[in-house]
């Protein structure tokens, strides 16, 4: 909470509809930053019963913080002392002096030009998210509206204000920083693991290594993922450190701890990550336990970003996966799986959520037509309707875009509900997978 908070007091009777309202316009996470304040008094209220209100929204404001940038918006039908109000206000340092007297007209159209000068507003906040994503990218107001030609325009508005672009260069929490400690009397390798796509987020990987550590300890990691072999670097090391963007549901990173295990390095590795979640490390941990692969492989989540993609609480033999096999564990912890867009769960109905899932499983299932003639598997194209393991993540990197990620985000083709039917553009152009808009190209899931 950085730009202080916005009260607005109201007469009790108009506090829900301005709470929706506020709502509806602020990005979820930054709700907190306005305060909608009420206060019952009569109709025709005396002296003395406007003086005891105004007491009582004192003492409600007063359990706040006071901060530079607090804002005070009065609704000119509150049964309260304006004046008294205000003399607080100001004599206690509570905010900004230039406080706001409003007709119940004016609430709507000031609670909106407030947000959009802090940034919390949904629109402006896609916008700038956006702005971030250096991929082709499709116009918002054109992605909007194939929902409101769906009949589901709330939606569109929704998820555009919990879409987040992450540069790779700027992780949270200086994820990739040299710490001055690290490098006294070690042998340490900054690695990054390098394919075959030629278009991956590898490549800025690269950089930001080749920008951040000496030259000389920068080296590829070659994976030959159909061959399953990690090819290590030859330059004598104590220690190999790995560098990658996301871990996401840990499949990738399984499928490369086995190749380790196959073929182990001569000095031992560790995974860092910008952004984890608690499914991959769940899935990635239990690998390493698994694969007897302790002390010899560690993950090093110190100064990575957490999201949390599985419910609260799970099952307490799910927590470590004891007994239970790689692939089995993987597919247990599915189960547990909350979906990433879809919080807090009542902003959400869940006819929006069946429709996203619908949305969703007709663009993958063109997506594989494109790439396959065989008969469909529907079982996968309902796994990834939600994006995969259903996560319906927001996330996106600013060159790539996760598969955890919502496919009506990144996906085109034809959509039908009912008895509409849109040709759906994406919003994020993934090059790794499209050469247009709404081309993909051959790929898997």
């Amino acid at each position: 909470m950085t730009d202080g908070r916005l009260f607005i007091v109201l007469p009790l009777k108009d506090v829900d509809r301005v709470e929706a309202l506020a709502r509806g316009m602020t990005v979820p996470n930054r709700r907190g930053e306005v305060v909608v304040v009420g206060d019952g008094g009569a109709a025709k209220a005396s002296s003395s019963e406007r003086a005891r209100a105004t007491v009582r929204l004192i003492a409600h404001l007063a359990s706040f913080r006071p901060h530079p940038f607090n804002r005070l918006f009065i609704g000119r039908e509150t049964k309260c002392s304006f004046e008294d109000l205000i003399d607080w206000w100001n004599a206690e340092g509570f905010g900004d002096a230039k406080t706001k007297t409003l007709a119940p007209a004016a609430v709507r159209r000031e609670l909106a030009e407030h947000l959009q000068s802090t940034g919390a507003h949904w629109r402006d906040h896609a916008m700038a998210e956006l702005e971030r994503f250096d991929g082709r990218r499709g116009n918002l107001d054109a992605w909007l509206k194939q929902f409101a030609e769906l009949q589901h325009g709330g939606i569109g508005q929704k998820l555009a204000a919990r879409l987040r672009i992450v540069r790779t260069g700027e992780l949270p929490s200086g994820a990739f920083a040299v710490r001055e400690a690290d490098q006294i009397g070690l042998r340490r390798l900054a690695c990054y693991i390098e394919d075959d796509d030629q278009g991956g987020s590898w490549l800025e990987m690269k950089g930001l290594l080749e920008r951040t550590f000496p030259p000389e300890t920068v080296h590829a990691v070659r994976w030959r993922e159909h061959a399953g072999i990690l090819e290590f670097p030859t330059t004598p090391a104590d220690e190999i450190v790995i560098h990658e963007d996301g871990l996401w549901s840990g499949d990738e990173a399984v499928k490369r701890l086995r190749a380790i295990a196959a073929l182990p390095p001569a000095a031992p590795v560790t995974l860092r990550y910008g952004i984890v979640t608690d499914f991959g490390l769940r899935v990635a941990r239990h690998a390493i336990r698994s694969l007897g692969l302790a002390g010899r492989v560690s993950i090093d989540t110190s100064r990575a970003e957490l999201l949390d993609f599985l419910a609260a609480e799970i099952p307490e033999e799910m927590r470590f996966g004891l007994g239970m096999e790689s692939r089995d564990y993987y597919a247990g912890l599915h189960a547990h799986v909350n979906g990433y867009a879809f919080r807090p769960g009542d902003d959400w109905s869940s006819e929006e959520i069946t429709t996203c899932a619908d949305i969703g499983r007709q663009l993958v299932r063109e997506w594989l037509r494109r790439d396959d003639d065989a008969a469909l598997d529907e079982a996968k194209i309902s796994r990834f309707a939600l994006g995969g393991g259903g996560f319906a993540s927001t996330v996106a990197f600013s060159r790539s875009v996760p598969k955890v990620c919502l496919p009506l985000l990144w996906l085109g083709g034809q959509v039908t509900l009912g008895v509409r039917t849109v040709a759906w553009r994406p919003l994020l152009v993934d090059s790794r997978r499209v050469s247009g808009a709404d081309l993909l190209q051959a790929g898997s899931i």
